[in-house]
């Protein structure tokens, strides 16, 4: 089923700025349970940090991570609106529904903090490591 069938438009660019600093972008994108996001923003930071490594005396990658915060929006903007039509789809109109659609929507904030906090022993052995 194309988006344009689930009633969303062809995929668009718009700002997101928690998304802009990955370690802040992941705990955002992990309490949407939005999971193809961190896994970009995750492969991303692994991906600037090897090339650095491989090449020290080149310029930086930095710039890619600036694609996350113009995707991160509409992937979750797609992923909610399929989210829905699959419910409604699934389960017909009621409190049943309701359930649905109360359970599937919303934060979960307990996977935004353990992604922060893996985010941020992450950056504790960046700058452990440094020094």
């Amino acid at each position: 089923t194309s988006w344009t069938e689930k009633g969303v438009g062809s995929f668009g660019f718009s700002w997101c700025w928690p998304a802009l600093i990955p370690l802040l972008g992941i705990p955002w994108a992990a309490a949407r349970r939005l999971w193809p996001f961190v896994g970009m923003m995750v492969a991303v930071v692994v991906a600037i940090n090897v090339m650095a490594l491989l090449w020290p005396n080149s310029s930086s990658f930095g710039f890619i991570i600036f694609f996350a915060p113009a995707m991160a929006k509409p992937m979750y903007v797609q992923y909610a609106v399929a989210k829905v039509a699959q419910i409604k789809k699934q389960t017909s109109v009621g409190d049943a529904r309701d359930a649905a659609l109360m359970e599937a929507g919303g934060l979960r904030m307990k996977y935004g903090y353990v992604a922060g906090g893996v985010c941020a022993a992450f950056l504790a052995l960046l700058v452990v490591g440094s020094v």
